[in-house]
């Protein structure tokens, strides 16, 4: 898994970082590397500062979940936290009635819990 921390993309990043969490509990170097899906330059979701930008992917929900678990935000990574907390459901139509939250939905509601229990890393 260490070796997964400087893979060439950052979901793999990512991933490497929270599971070398779920088996060490380090946070020092692993919270920023998860936060770092919200935060890397030439993202659409790090850059994105308005309503307009579409239904956050799967990886970056489960980065949000992580992060709450960790109960840590990496402050390079709380303007986007706070963006997504405070933004409107961004996708109208599209999504399968099958009962599950709509996926901004659940991470307007990550980022909210993210925002209320977490300190800065």
């Amino acid at each position: 898994m260490e070796q997964r921390l400087r893979a060439p993309d950052r979901e793999s990043r990512a991933e490497a970082a929270a599971a070398i969490w779920r088996v060490t509990g380090r946070t020092h170097d692993t919270a920023p590397v998860i936060a770092d899906l919200f935060t890397g330059r030439g993202t659409r979701h790090g850059t994105c500062h308005g309503t307009h930008c579409g239904t956050l992917r799967e990886p970056h929900l489960r980065a949000l979940r992580t992060l709450r678990a960790m109960r840590l935000l990496p402050s390079a990574a709380r303007p986007v936290v706070e963006h997504i907390a405070r933004s409107p459901r961004r996708v109208a139509s599209g999504f399968p009635c099958d009962g599950t939250p709509h996926p901004d939905l659940a991470a307007r509601e990550l980022a909210r819990a993210l925002l209320a229990s977490a300190g800065t890393g």
